[in-house]
């Protein structure tokens, strides 16, 4: 890790939504205002740099809140970078290239150096994005402003991160005053892209990399009782193979990916079959008519009529040679245990 001020273990950037408010209209695409995107642009740079590990401070609490320049140049004093974010303006429609703005060089020090080597990389990076030229330069007022014998620089953001020992940058993202470049800029996919490169040569630029966490998948009665765990893999597999019955196994976040659930304890069910005779009636006769209908015994004259009479028990005896049982035309548990195909 460079370019990082002392006791920082990660870097820190204060973004800049150059303008409040409703402000710079294009005059070529109405739609268009500066300061809209602006402020969508360091909102989708801030998420994507906080993505990579690296910490954002921004100067605006919100998109009406204006600040002086210099106020907001000198927030960026506990930061190691700061980044003020625009969109340019020309005479001809035609203009179309990408600027950065780096800090004069008054040779006190590592941070103008600086300043011009983050300038390097993110106009180089933006004007890929956009498919324009990129350029980088400096401008320097005509005052002294802090007595050092060097003239400071024209722009109040960059002398108030100046005046804080903090390297700084303005970024043009071409030109709104360009009707393909502004129409460009509205496209919230295309301002998603720019973030994504800007945080890609940020990082470059701090020679950051973010450590990759540590997945672990860990095995616990409850993710809040971490005292029950008592495995953690990192192959979800082994750990829902080691999971014992009542317990889960956890993501890294504490979602419950698996849980072993134990398996219900085993019913015992004792079914207790009728004996039917000659003379008994009712639904039960009924059934036992219709089972021997089932098993192709003939009761053709009364049916499954729910009367235990002579037919029934000839249907009875019938069954009972068929299947080799006593053939005493008493429908026991035995018979009717056959009849159901339970024996």
């Amino acid at each position: 890790m460079k370019n990082v001020k002392p006791g920082h273990d990660v870097p820190v950037v204060c973004l800049d939504a150059g303008h409040a408010g409703k402000y710079n209209r294009s005059p070529v695409v109405p739609e268009y205002y500066e300061s809209d995107m602006n402020w969508k642009l360091h909102l989708l740079l801030k998420a994507e740099l906080e993505k990579r590990g690296i910490k954002v401070i921004t100067t605006r609490p919100d998109q009406a809140t204006d600040l002086a320049l210099e106020k907001r140049g000198k927030l960026a004093q506990d930061a190691d970078l700061f980044e003020s974010l625009h969109s340019n303006a020309a005479e001809q429609e035609s203009t179309d290239y990408v600027v950065a703005m780096y800090q004069v060089d008054d040779h006190c020090g590592e941070m103008d150096k600086q300043s011009l080597e983050i300038a390097s990389r993110l106009s180089s990076c933006v004007a890929e994005i956009m498919g324009v030229k990129a350029r980088v330069w400096a401008s320097q007022s005509d005052h002294d402003r802090d007595g050092n014998g060097y003239k400071d620089d024209y722009y109040g953001v960059l002398r108030g991160a100046h005046s804080v020992h903090t390297p700084g940058v303005i970024v043009e993202h071409g030109f709104h005053t360009n009707p393909e470049q502004a129409r460009w800029l509205l496209d919230e996919g295309n301002l998603q892209k720019l973030a994504e490169a800007e945080a890609e040569a940020i990082c470059q630029y701090f020679d950051w990399q973010q450590e990759e966490p540590e997945h672990w998948y860990r095995i616990r009665e409850s993710w809040d009782k971490p005292e029950t765990q008592v495995g953690a893999y990192k192959d979800p597999e082994a750990a829902k193979a080691a999971c014992p019955e009542g317990y889960s196994v956890y993501n890294w976040e504490g979602d419950v990916v698996y849980t072993n659930t134990p398996a219900p304890a085993a019913t015992n069910y004792t079914l207790t079959l009728p004996m039917l005779q000659k003379g008994d009636k009712g639904r039960l006769v009924k059934a036992l008519q219709q089972l021997l209908l089932a098993n192709d015994i003939k009761l053709p004259r009364y049916g499954a009529d729910g009367d235990f009479g002579d037919e029934t028990k000839v249907g009875v005896i019938s069954y009972q040679k068929k299947v080799g049982l006593s053939a005493d035309g008493v429908a026991g548990p035995a018979t009717m245990g056959s009849l159901l195909g339970l024996r």
